[in-house]
């Protein structure tokens, strides 16, 4: 036996046993258990039953699932399902299903099914009440094919009626064998079915409940909408609305309490008589107001009401009868601002009388022209100018005030520029009533009166010009006659800069020609010299400026003669503006000779003593720097609580700063030696390898303390010879290496620094090489001087006594050897130095290897009365001692540092910053311009406090000084490190300057 033939034979087993079931039911009324209960139900109790689930509070889709499940259970059919009519009832869908153990749900194949495939079907259930059949061949042919489809073998089908309406069916499917149908189970199914029906009705009941009662919802909604909307309207309006009932305000908008001015409370309740401006007589126009609105249902009036500052309000009013909804007596009256149409108005009147009173009050003649060349309009000059009465000018024609016809003509052609838009401007000669000519100068163009075109003609008077043109022309004349016979050379440039003369000496010295020169500029005449134009043209400039005459003295070579003019610039006014320079040149060379030998001689004294002076103040600055930072750092020493590699590292920088002193008390004195001739140089052998070695290390350290890690060292040793030894004063050469390394690191930023030497039979040649900033051909002279440098500013932007190439120079010569440079601005410099060469010994070369040092920065302890942990100072110095103090003092306060070491980097970071809450400023730094800083600073919106310190006395009025560019405190070096935190405290929380 196959597999196929035991489950046929299971199969008939369930279904015989699923009869035996049905039939001692039905013989002795054996109870049902529901799904997932133990409890028994007798089947005369499926109703009650089926009503408690129906009733019960769980969903719709709930209720029904269940009661299916229970009629299942009841009833042992193999399927249970409903169908729902939509779509018009043309259709219907299975929308709930149940399903005996083995039977295959058909829900999901039986949606959308139209009643035309089965008409027979909806006709049996609505008039017969029911489908019954034990076996489906009783049916009819369309009803049974579609039913054996399904594998159905009986079927009882109930409609549910919703409202007296077929809506649906219940249907119970027996696929296992032809069951009859008992009539105690038709009768428990049927009332199953109306169950199940009422619980529909009463959903779609409840349903048609929700709908109306969102419907409701939603028209209470609108409405609410609707009037937060009109209320809107009436609040947001641009034009005041007002409802009055007995001549008392009920209701007025926003736009009307902006218009005068009152609050709502101020108006709301009261009349509107309180609000007249004229009293009586807008009483009077306010009645004929409410007449004329009960008489036409509207009206309009210009009203003058009170505003609340008893400013005069003019309003627009248009009155209509308010909705009969509101009442009696109640009117709706909406208003407009017009005063300030009316004062525009009033103004506009003003302006036009003004206007024309200006334009009688002018000096010059004003004529008005109609299209037709009439005249329309003369001001009282232009009847004075050409002598008529006003109506006897209105009398002329146009052609009667020109001399010719010819004259006629090119005023006509004006005015038909000024026709096509283009305004004229032009001299012409007009005739008055005596004939005589009038030399006028005019302005035309377009103007509308009343709508129409006119011609607009301003005639300003130039009679009394033109003769005095003609003077001057013979004044000119004998002007020229005088100048052509002078030795001076005598210029005359107009107001565009061009030569209208130049007498004969001016041509003749200059090799000239009059129409070579006449009509161009200074500039253009090729054959002069350069000098002698630049000077001229920079003074005519002056003078053009300043409109007062100038005197300068001007050196130029010609023909290999270096001449000396005194040249003196005068304007020339017509009409109190300049119309022309005349220029006189007198030759004063022999007598410059003189003055330049006798200035030369006093220059050499005067500039002896400038030196010594600059030397001394700028020594003071120089001694001071590394007092300030000895005095600070003993000061810090002396504190309690710092560590000992805190007093280590200030130890150094102690001993640096007092040999840095040192060596420049050191330069004083050896250059006074030197000067007093009591120097003494102690030769004896010398290892210059071994030295130069020594400075290179000396200088990597130098290098990693001053952090320029973006600078290049090098040491550079000739090949060969393993060592070099010379007789010399050890100390000096080491002292000359010194200066010139010093040096280059101090006016090199980037690229490298080079040094060493290289040896011939005669000497050594020493060098030092960099790419700093150079030296320009004309200061390489006098490099070498005492007290000098490269440039004025070079002290001030990098410091330095102008003392150490002087002492090299006397040093080198000392040994006999020479010094030297090579250098090229913004290239680089090379200073070299010979020495004789004497037992020379072979030694290796040793190349220079940079090194950086980074050392740990220490902490230290301050008096803790002054905390600022959310604050931020930015200290401008251009020395890194300056910068470590500061941190160690500021430690302690919680205050955050940033520091800047040029003028222009602080204030970048001033203006990017917004967290900088104050600022210290070395005021000895080199390079500072404090003229217009703060106050530029300020300017941008900036108003951080500035504290200063100082080398000078702190005098009171240096003090006052500070404080009037933006300071609020200055100090003085070596500053104490309580006053510097009271100084701080006190600008933090202070008031900004």
């Amino acid at each position: 036996m196959d597999s196929t033939d035991i489950k046929v034979l299971l199969a008939e087993n369930a279904r015989l046993k699923r009869m035996m079931k049905r039939v001692y039911r039905g013989a002795w009324g054996i109870p049902f258990y529901p799904e997932n209960t133990d409890e028994a139900v007798p089947a005369g109790y499926l109703p009650l039953y089926l009503s408690t689930i129906l009733s019960s509070e769980d969903s719709f889709e709930e209720r029904i699932a269940k009661s299916l499940s229970v009629l299942g259970q009841f009833a042992d059919v193999s399927r249970i399902y409903i169908f729902e009519n939509h779509e018009g009832d043309s259709l219907c869908s299975n929308t709930f299903e149940w399903c005996n153990d083995g039977v295959n749900p058909e829900k999901d194949n039986l949606q959308n099914i139209s009643y035309d495939e089965f008409v027979e079907w909806r006709r049996m259930l609505i008039e017969e009440g029911s489908i019954q059949a034990s076996d489906i061949n009783q049916l009819p042919d369309g009803i049974r094919d579609i039913l054996a489809q399904q594998s159905i073998k009986s079927v009882l089908v109930y409609p549910i009626m919703v409202k007296d309406h077929y809506f649906g069916f219940i249907g119970f499917d027996e696929c296992s064998f032809n069951r009859e149908w008992l009539p105690h189970e038709t009768d428990l199914l049927q009332m199953a079915a109306r169950l199940i029906a009422n619980t529909y009705e009463q959903e779609a009941v409840s349903s048609e409940i929700r709908k109306s009662h969102a419907e409701i919802l939603k028209i209470n909604k609108e409405l609410a909408d609707k009037e937060r909307f009109l209320q809107s309207i009436l609040s947001s309006a641009p034009i005041g609305i007002l409802l009055v009932r007995n001549r008392v305000i009920e209701y007025i908008n926003e736009a009307t309490l902006a218009q005068s001015g009152y609050t709502r409370d101020e108006l709301v309740g009261h009349s509107l008589a309180d609000l007249y401006y004229k009293g009586e007589q807008d009483e009077e126009l306010v009645n004929d107001f409410y007449k004329a609105i009960e008489a036409n249902g509207f009206a309009s009036m210009e009203a003058h009401m009170r505003g609340k500052y008893n400013n005069e309000i003019i309003i627009r009013v248009l009155g209509t009868p308010a909705p009969e909804s509101i009442g009696e007596n109640a009117y709706l009256l909406i208003g407009e601002d017009i005063t300030h149409v009316k004062n525009t108005e009033h103004h506009l009147r003003e302006s036009e009388e003004r206007n024309r009173k200006l334009i009688e009050a002018t000096i010059d003649g004003i004529l008005m022209i109609n299209e037709h060349m009439q005249l329309v309009y003369a001001n009282s000059s232009a009847c004075n100018m050409l002598h008529y009465q006003q109506e006897e000018l209105f009398e002329q024609k146009i052609d009667d005030l020109f001399h010719s016809e010819e004259l006629v003509e090119d005023f006509l052609l004006a005015l038909s520029s000024v026709k096509n838009g283009v305004d004229y401007k032009g001299d012409i000669q007009l005739v008055d009533k005596t004939k005589r000519t009038v030399h006028a100068e005019i302005y035309a163009t377009s103007i509308n009166l009343d709508g129409d075109f006119h011609y607009y003609v301003s005639i300003h008077n130039i009679t009394k010009r033109k003769h005095n043109e003609a003077s001057l022309k013979q004044s000119e004349e004998k002007f020229r006659a005088l100048t052509e016979n002078s030795r001076d050379h005598i210029l005359r440039i107009d107001s565009v800069g061009e030569l209208s003369y130049c007498n004969s000496a001016f041509l003749t010295d200059f090799n000239l020609k009059l129409q070579a020169c006449v009509g161009k500029k200074l500039s253009q005449i090729k054959e002069l010299p350069k000098e002698l134009v630049d000077g001229l043209l920079t003074s005519i400039n002056d003078v053009l400026a300043s409109a007062t005459a100038s005197n300068i003295e001007i050196e130029y070579r010609f023909l290999d003669a270096i001449k000396a003019f005194d040249w003196t610039i005068t304007p020339e006014a017509d009409n109190k503006h300049i119309s022309s320079l005349l220029i006189v040149g007198r030759d004063y060379t022999q007598k410059k000779k003189a003055e330049q030998e006798l200035v030369i001689a006093k220059e050499k004294a005067v500039g002896a003593d400038k030196l010594k002076s600059a030397f001394l103040a700028n020594m003071s600055h120089e001694i001071r720097t590394p007092l300030n930072a000895i005095v600070g750092f003993t000061n810090l020493l002396k504190e309690e609580n710092i560590s000992d590699a805190e007093k280590v590292e200030y130890i150094d920088i102690v001993n640096k700063s007092s040999e840095n002193l040192m060596d420049l008390i050191n330069d004083i004195v050896d250059l006074a030696k030197i000067e007093s001739g009591e120097l003494r140089l102690h030769k004896e052998e010398c290892n210059v390898v071994q030295l130069m070695q020594e400075l290179h290390r000396l200088f990597e350290k130098r290098m990693a303390i001053d952090q320029k890690t973006h600078l290049k060292f090098y040491l550079n040793l000739p090949e060969g010879p393993s060592d070099f030894r010379v007789k010399c004063d050890q100390r000096r050469l080491r002292q000359i290496f010194i200066n010139l390394l010093g040096n280059a690191f101090k006016f090199t930023q980037k690229g490298f620094i080079e040094f060493g030497f290289t040896a011939d039979n005669q000497q050594l040649r020493f060098y030092v090489r960099d790419t700093g900033i150079g030296i320009a051909a004309d200061k390489q002279s006098f490099i070498f001087e005492p007290f000098r440098q490269a440039d004025e500013s070079t002290s001030k932007n990098y410091g330095g006594t102008g003392l150490g190439l002087s002492i090299c120079k006397r040093l080198v010569a000392a040994h006999g050897g020479e010094i030297g440079l090579i250098s090229e601005p913004s290239t680089g410099s090379e200073f070299y130095f010979t020495l004789p060469l004497k037992n020379a010994v072979n030694g290796n070369k040793v190349n220079g290897i940079k090194q950086e040092v980074i050392e740990e920065k220490p902490t230290i302890n301050v008096t803790p009365n002054f905390t600022w942990a959310n604050k931020m100072m930015l200290l401008i110095d251009a020395t890194s001692t300056a910068q470590l103090q500061l941190r160690k003092v500021l430690d302690r306060t919680k205050i955050t540092l940033i520091s800047a070491r040029t003028q222009k980097s602080a204030r970048e970071l001033l203006l990017k910053r917004n967290d900088i809450h104050i600022v210290l400023m070395d005021l000895d730094m080199p390079g500072l311009e404090l003229d217009g800083f703060i106050s530029g600073i300020r300017q941008m919106g900036i108003y951080v406090p500035f504290v200063g310190q100082t080398n000078q006395p702190v005098t009171s009025e240096l003090q006052e000084a500070y404080r009037a560019i933006g300071f609020n405190h200055v100090l003085g070096k070596p500053v104490d490190n309580e006053e510097l935190l009271k100084a701080f405290n006190h600008s933090l929380n202070g008031t900004r300057v």
